[in-house]
């Protein structure tokens, strides 16, 4: 089980988020061939868009181990220095902004202004029209996303970033099923519907990974002095 938190978690997010973003395909699937066309082109800048932003998780990954506090001895990581990678936390996250922005830039540019660069079918273009704002919602949210993700990742708070993975995957096969099911959920089933799905599935990552980052407790941020240098300093 040890083994599966310092390394397993990290393919398990992978695949929880790939699961969530089927759950869209899926869904865009029973709505037939023009809305099918238009989720696909859609989807496909938007994943674009989304390897841009990923920088910002893999920049929290490369600079915040340098504040691992490790055993002198055998050494193991015992303890995260908050108070010295706070600056550096703020800032991977502040970056994000910029990222965002041309993502966003992005989502609204293609399917209004030049959606001949995926389909000449004017079904389709009005149908990629209707849902880009609400792709574009997501995208202003996901490079922030994964930079706090990364955060998460690189100070091993790893039990609560699998936790949370469970639940919003787990919710999101229930809220696909129930839209497939339910007649009253499946009238308003649509493309819209599908993007503004997508969209609170980053609203939610986004606020309980701020909330775990800034307000919780247990979060780095707010973390006391590591109790390794407190025993250092009273054993000194």
């Amino acid at each position: 089980m040890g083994r599966f938190f310092s390394f397993g978690a990290f393919i398990f997010v992978l695949l929880s988020k790939q699961l969530v973003y089927n759950q869209g395909v899926l869904l865009a699937a029973v709505l037939g061939t023009a809305s099918g066309a238009a989720h696909q082109c859609l989807y496909s800048l938007f994943r674009l868009c989304c390897t841009i932003g990923d920088v910002t998780g893999a920049t929290a990954q490369a600079f915040l181990p340098q504040y691992y506090i490790t055993d002198e001895k055998d050494g193991k990581v015992v303890g995260f220095d908050a108070g010295a990678a706070r600056g550096t936390i703020k800032r991977i996250v502040a970056m994000t902004g910029l990222v965002a922005l041309c993502n966003t830039a992005i989502a609204f540019a293609v399917p209004l202004l030049t959606p001949g660069l995926f389909t000449t079918d004017l079904e389709v273009m009005r149908l990629m029209r209707q849902a880009a704002p609400w792709a574009a919602a997501g995208l202003l949210m996901h490079p922030s996303v994964v930079g706090m993700e990364g955060c998460l990742l690189a100070t091993k708070d790893i039990r609560w970033l699998v936790s949370n993975y469970v639940l919003t995957g787990g919710l999101s096969a229930l809220a696909t099923q129930l839209l497939l099911k339910l007649t009253p959920l499946r009238r308003v089933l649509d493309l819209n519907t599908i993007w503004i799905y997508l969209a609170t599935y980053q609203g939610i990552r986004f606020l309980t990974f701020q909330w775990r980052l800034l307000f919780s407790s247990s979060g780095i941020l707010r973390r006391a002095q590591p109790a390794v240098e407190k025993k250092t300093k009273k054993d000194a």
